[in-house]
């Protein structure tokens, strides 16, 4: 009998120990759960902020892409008036010269008639 009694206590003793440890587990698990949760949001929150700031690089890259283009053709339409302003300023003096020539030409006509 002191045997059997023995026995139940030494099984109630582990019945406690095995519920103290279970509890304990499961609150090692709701703790694991919750900061697996906290994570998942996080990870979340930190891919949407990485595409938003993906799509906001892409949009300022298609926006300098257009500034280039716009500068580009602003360049040439300026090299195309440096050009044209350089042919008439060119047409000009060849005229000055050929009006001189023209000039002198009829000044010696009046002194010779």
């Amino acid at each position: 009998m002191k045997k059997l009694n023995d026995d139940l206590r030494r099984g109630k003793r582990e019945l406690a120990k095995s519920t103290d440890e279970k509890d304990y587990l499961a609150t090692k698990i709701d703790e694991l759960n919750l900061h697996n949760d906290s994570s998942q949001r996080s990870l979340k929150k930190m891919t949407s902020e990485k595409d938003d700031l993906m799509v906001e690089h892409n949009i300022l890259k298609l926006e300098l892409k257009r500034l280039r283009q716009t500068l580009n053709q602003q360049a040439d339409g300026v090299l195309s008036l440096n050009k044209r302003r350089l042919q008439l300023q060119k047409a000009m003096d060849e005229r000055k010269i050929d009006i001189g020539i023209h000039t002198d030409m009829l000044q010696q006509q009046i002194k010779h008639a």
